[in-house]
């Protein structure tokens, strides 16, 4: 058996919507009350994705991370040296449009504690238009070749 590094070991890096997918698999469980928009994490409450860091070490695996986290105001994402908004938006490879969408309150008429699993239905929404968009794609690209023929 051959001996490597841990570094040398390649790591699995989850597409943007595999990371998707886990988050609205998470929210599933989580416990009424916890969710909140009114800040990344504090006092075991806060968004989908500091609770999902916090409380599922695969994000953190994946490289997402809370820093700050001493105070309420400091607490923030941080993902391949980006944090807030730019962190979010590069680990799950959305717009910041889509991002404040699916994780605020301008996405759930001003909501600042829906459901968890409203926010997990919305994610999977939101992936679903990904799919349907990369299938008339592959169908766009395959009609167009079939024409060329």
């Amino acid at each position: 058996m051959k001996q490597m590094r841990r570094a040398d070991i390649p790591q699995y890096r989850a597409s943007g919507s595999d990371r998707l997918a886990r988050l609205a698999d998470y929210l599933e469980n989580v416990p009424p009350g916890m969710l909140t928009f009114t800040r990344w994490y504090g006092d075991n409450r806060g968004c989908a994705i500091g609770l999902a860091i916090t409380h599922d070490l695969w994000f953190q695996a994946q490289g997402l991370t809370l820093v700050g986290g001493g105070t309420l105001k400091e607490c923030r994402p941080e993902f391949e040296g980006r944090s807030e908004w730019l962190a979010v938006t590069q680990f799950f490879e959305i717009s910041l449009g889509n991002a404040l969408d699916l994780f605020t309150a301008a996405g759930y008429d001003g909501e600042m504690r829906p459901p968890a699993g409203a926010v997990a239905e919305k994610i999977r929404a939101h992936l679903a238009t990904i799919d349907a968009g990369a299938e008339a794609t592959v169908d766009a690209r395959a009609d167009a070749e079939f024409a060329a023929a």
